[in-house]
């Protein structure tokens, strides 16, 4: 496969206890309307930090508008969770064109304070299409697209999941428009099929800050819930 890498370096943890190489190949990224997104875009590699060391144990969250893009930042979803440690943060490589991206990614992972990135986490592809490197926070309506794969074959190509330390793992996305210089006519180097044209898709949309009066409401309803259940205690007590 002809590609050029772009060397990127990262230290993104307070602690860094390990190191590892990503090599990480899309095509093609697009935004919502299916039109490769252009190399002003930007691109996050996203783990999954919630504890779990399976593949199918933690689920990637849509990121809110306060949501922080940096490196070494957590993603915020709609329900509080904050689990999802951006990584790494690119732009498409101008040298494959729109929706194209090649990058090599060398980044560190281990403990922090908060006990995040480590092997075994999931890892994640998201790409704004409408967003520039000045970014700092997705507004309301922001379109992203995600992806990740399980599939490890017998080539290049490996599941979305963070290695063992001081490793080398290739991520690969592509989809069946796909026909230029990373993944021409749309096949993954095995020769296997890519994704359908619409995975590239940015079809998702950032979620809005929850309003203080959904905190209230939330808290009155829970109250409530609390007050029901006191008072049926109390009634079940004295029938004793």
């Amino acid at each position: 496969m002809n590609k050029v890498a772009c060397l990127l370096g990262f230290s993104l943890l307070p602690i860094s206890v390990s190191a590892v190489s990503f090599e990480v190949d899309a095509e093609t990224l697009k935004d919502q309307n299916g039109t490769a997104m252009p190399v002003t875009g930007q691109v996050l590699l996203v783990a999954s930090t919630g504890g779990s060391s399976s593949v199918n144990g933690n689920t990637f969250i849509v990121p809110r508008s306060d949501s922080p893009l940096a490196a070494g930042s957590f993603f915020i979803g709609s329900g509080g969770l904050s689990d999802d440690l951006v990584v790494a943060r690119v732009d498409l490589d101008s040298g494959f064109g729109a929706g194209s991206l090649s990058q090599t990614l060398n980044l560190s992972f281990g403990l922090d304070s908060t006990g995040s990135w480590q092997p075994g986490d999931q890892l994640s592809l998201y790409w704004f299409p409408s967003l520039s490197s000045g970014s700092t926070t997705p507004g309301v309506g922001t379109h992203l697209g995600m992806f990740r794969d399980d599939v490890t074959d017998a080539t290049s190509r490996n599941a979305w999941v963070t290695p063992g330390a001081s490793s080398t793992i290739s991520l690969q996305f592509v989809t069946q428009d796909a026909n230029g210089p990373i993944f021409p006519g749309g096949v993954y180097p095995s020769g296997a099929a890519g994704y359908p044209s619409a995975t590239g898709n940015a079809s998702q949309v950032v979620t809005p800050v929850p309003e203080p009066s959904q905190f209230a409401a939330a808290f009155g309803l829970g109250c409530l819930a609390w007050a029901f259940v006191a008072r049926k205690s109390k009634r079940s007590a004295a029938a004793a």
